[in-house]
């Protein structure tokens, strides 16, 4: 197949090369397109115009199942993600992530999107009928999906690996190494790249090729930036520390507030975020907000104290399937045999629940 899909990155910068207009909406996502786009199609349409429509229909589709996939995640998190069909094929603008964790799910999803629309197709294709016209649409389809999904995800800046694999290099290196090695891996693999263009003999790739390069000699010059750099929340282990004391000490509604405020801070480490869900879902609890309390406690993992929150939670509000399914479950098992006993013989019966032992979380 002698055209390749634009270049999908997802980007929070405008520039006045990358705006458009409005021409619908998924839901509260905006869609746009760039003048840029609507050149492009006209590209595509030379020589072969049916051939040309096909391909114009799949690579449109594509692209927007590629975004919206960022905008999904994007939108879970409240950042208001709009998308944009611009030259070089589409772009996912969004507020800026509170977390290196968040950003890393949401540039995932776009070639997680187009991998999975690609095996659906697939499938589907097993079952439809041959046509020539058909056959082609499938073809291209597949390609576009799978294969330039793959290609997404080499380790090539600003495409979404390359996108990630800077995000993983943050996590080990200082932020100028991390940055200098993305770049260079970039350059390196693009100029290799080069030949495969000629080998093609794909102009429309040998743009993309030349468009990666350059942006990658400005991101290692300082020109643009590469994304954002988080620095680790530090702060947020020691209120967790505080929240803890206050919860042994009894002072749920301080434990609640400290954990609260943790919940707000950005680019707090994992762990520190999974013991902030445990003491504000078991402090919650305490204070009689069963409701709030489940929320949370869905949200931190399966310690005993946390199972025996959720039991406490479940049998407050009355929500006894539930309540049954998790004694079933071998979360329950966790607990000390005599405490299993004791809740079972509450919940089998018509009296209080006992309160669950306080613990230090």
């Amino acid at each position: 197949m002698r055209r390749l899909a634009g270049l999908v990155c997802r980007s929070r910068y405008r520039s006045p090369l990358v705006s458009g207009f409005k021409i619908f909406s998924i839901g509260s996502i905006p869609v746009s397109v760039s003048p840029w786009y609507l050149l492009l199609l006209f590209f595509w349409l030379r020589g072969d115009v049916v051939a040309g429509i096909i391909w114009a229909c799949v690579v449109t589709f594509s692209i927007l199942i590629h975004e919206l996939g960022h905008a999904l995640v994007a939108h879970y998190y409240k950042l208001s993600p709009r998308i944009l069909l611009w030259g070089l094929g589409g772009l996912t603008f969004h507020e800026q992530a509170r977390r290196d964790r968040h950003d890393a799910l949401i540039i995932a999803a776009g070639p997680g999107a187009g991998l999975l629309l690609g095996a659906i197709v697939f499938v589907a294709s097993l079952f439809l009928p041959s046509t020539p016209r058909g056959d082609q649409a499938i073809e291209m389809l597949l390609w576009v999906n799978i294969l330039w999904s793959f290609v997404n995800l080499l380790p090539l800046w600003p495409l979404d690996g390359g996108q990630l694999f800077r995000l993983g290099l943050l996590q080990f290196l200082k932020p100028t190494t991390a940055e200098k090695i993305t770049h260079v891996v970039s350059i390196g693999l693009l100029v290799l790249a080069i030949g495969v263009a000629f080998y093609l003999q794909s102009f429309f790739f040998g743009i993309l090729v030349a468009f990666g390069i350059w942006r990658n000699v400005q991101a290692l010059r300082g020109d643009v930036s590469s994304g954002t750099v988080r620095k680790v929340n530090t702060e947020a282990k020691g209120l967790l520390e505080e929240a803890k004391q206050a919860f042994a000490a009894g002072n749920y509604r301080e434990a609640a507030r400290l954990c609260h405020h943790i919940k707000g801070a950005a680019n707090v480490p994992d762990g520190v975020v999974a013991g902030m869900w445990a003491i504000l879902g078991t402090a919650t609890a305490r204070l009689g907000d069963h409701e709030d309390a489940l929320r949370a406690l869905e949200r931190a993992p399966e310690t005993p104290e946390v199972v025996e929150a959720k039991i406490e939670c479940l049998y407050q509000l009355d929500r006894m399937d539930e309540l049954e399914q998790l004694i079933a479950s071998s979360a329950f098992k966790k607990l000390p045999s005599e405490r299993r006993e004791e809740i079972l013989a509450v919940v089998r019966s018509e009296s209080p629940l006992v309160e669950p032992v306080p613990r230090n979380g």
